[in-house]
């Protein structure tokens, strides 16, 4: 600790070691969030994927519908 009369400040080595510490200790508590978070990105990713999937469905049956009412007249 460097000391300034009151105020008292960590070292820039001791920065850099909480910084290091603080790194090496998220990465491990954030892989169950990690895990999580790609989870939910599949479960939206297939969720827009079945409702592209429904309207590709639908306007494949309107234009059958409009090509077969063509073939009628």
């Amino acid at each position: 600790m460097i000391r300034n009369g009151k105020d008292q400040r960590p070292t820039r080595a001791q920065v850099r070691e909480q910084q290091l510490h603080d790194m090496i200790k998220g990465s491990w508590e954030t892989e169950e969030q990690t895990e999580t978070r790609s989870e939910d990105r599949y479960m939206v990713s297939d969720f827009i994927m079945s409702l592209v999937v429904i309207l590709i469905l639908l306007a494949a049956g309107w234009i059958a519908a409009v090509f077969l009412r063509g073939l009628s007249l």
